[in-house]
């Protein structure tokens, strides 16, 4: 595929236009820190900062920058903690909304009809534009049972023209056939894990045939781009005289994949744009063929640890937290106060409940314990520490 220039796009199934690279921002005003509770519980400092305390650009900055470069696309989700501040950017930037393109994301959390509705007008209000651009299921999650209805939720919100197309993340094959058994819209993206070391041929096949548009995330391979300087490029790095980095994305454009590019590094947003002044020969790309080793890096989208489990997660947390309460003996008045603050912590404003509590306890499972079959567990283990945590937060407050 003929790639020329950074504006380039692609038409959809259903006949809009969006642009071939994006860009997914990280961080944002609503970001949490996942090792901060008071990140959690909704302090309001350091906001826009990607980690309190650190030298990072602003999400501002960074899309800024994106948007003086070329980039049109922005990749956003309800669990990005980005959606405010890309409706604002959007309104602010001078450039005109037909120009602009916003992808957002059903919360995983969030599956099944009616909760399908409520949290599309979650983040159509942060978003606070009149219409989203893509919106997306993020993942099937087999275990709810919930994909098919969460997909009628979309089409119907897809017909009132609040949504110009809509698609599905992390869907394989019998996912996509289900929804086939029971819509007759057809996913206009199906947006996947994929590089030159992990494509899913029989995937993109049933796409190909039913005119689904792959878009790429993760396309150096998860965080820190660990792909990008793999010794089995470093020949096609020196050919045309670009970093990995840039011989993989020039790689998913060439091969039509639409492509979420994500860094928070100034330089690297740069680098990432500059690839529009080569091309891959015919050679090359099929050199880049044999090169699929079936390498996944992220989790298996049809066991999604991390939203399956959330019941058990939360229960532990609450469980958790009500012993600590009963344990102290405070008196009835003193016991109110503490269970209306954390009932009101764990019922955010425009959002599901426990996710984001839930969500740190996954998350510190996994980087304490790795992602392994004991998640589950793990992450209990983390709700009880959490429970202690937001016990002695409130403590303090009130």
């Amino acid at each position: 595929m003929k790639v020329n220039d950074i504006f380039q796009k692609i038409t959809l199934n259903n006949g809009y236009e969006m642009p071939l690279f994006g860009f997914g921002p990280h961080g944002g005003s609503e970001a949490k820190d996942d090792n901060d509770v008071k990140a959690m519980l909704g302090d309001s400092s350091n906001t826009h900062l990607f980690h309190p305390g650190s030298n990072d650009p602003t999400l501002d900055e960074v899309v800024y920058k994106c948007l003086e470069l070329g980039f049109r696309s922005f990749d956003s989700g309800a669990r990005y903690g980005s959606e405010r501040d890309l409706g604002r950017i959007f309104r602010d930037c001078g450039i005109k909304r037909e120009e602009l393109f916003i992808t957002t994301k059903l919360n995983n959390t969030m599956q099944g009809y009616e909760t399908t509705l409520e949290d599309f007008e979650n983040s159509f209000n942060k978003i606070g534009l009149d219409y989203i651009d893509l919106y997306l299921i993020h993942c099937p999650i087999p275990m709810k049972g919930e994909y098919v209805s969460s997909w009628k939720a979309i089409c119907e919100l897809y017909k009132q023209g609040r949504i110009k197309a809509i698609g599905v993340s992390n869907f394989g094959v019998e996912h996509l056939y289900e929804l086939a058994d029971t819509s007759d819209i057809v996913p206009a993206v199906n947006q996947i894990e994929q590089n030159p070391f992990y494509v899913r041929h029989d995937l993109l096949a049933y796409m190909k045939r039913h005119d689904i548009i792959s878009q790429s995330y993760s396309p150096l391979g998860g965080a820190g781009g660990r792909l990008a300087n793999d010794e089995r490029l470093q020949c096609l790095c020196d050919k045309y005289h670009k970093t990995g980095a840039q011989i993989i994305y020039r790689w998913h454009l060439q091969k039509g994949f639409m492509t979420v590019a994500s860094t928070k590094n100034i330089d690297r947003v740069c680098q990432i744009a500059d690839i529009y002044d080569f091309e891959l020969s015919e050679e090359d790309m099929a050199y880049m063929e044999v090169l699929n080793r079936y390498d996944k890096h992220w989790h298996d989208p049809y066991r999604f640890a991390g939203t399956y489990l959330t019941s058990s997660v939360q229960k532990t947390l609450l469980d958790e937290f009500e012993r600590l309460v009963k344990k102290e003996g405070f008196t009835d008045e003193k016991e109110k106060k503490i269970f209306a603050e954390f009932d009101r912590y764990m019922s955010y404003e425009d959002s599901d409940g426990s996710k984001d509590a839930v969500s740190t306890c996954i998350y510190r499972a996994n980087a304490k314990y790795g992602r392994n079959k004991d998640v589950e567990e793990n992450a209990r283990k983390e709700a009880v520490l959490l429970a202690k945590e937001m016990f002695d937060y409130i403590i303090r407050k009130i």
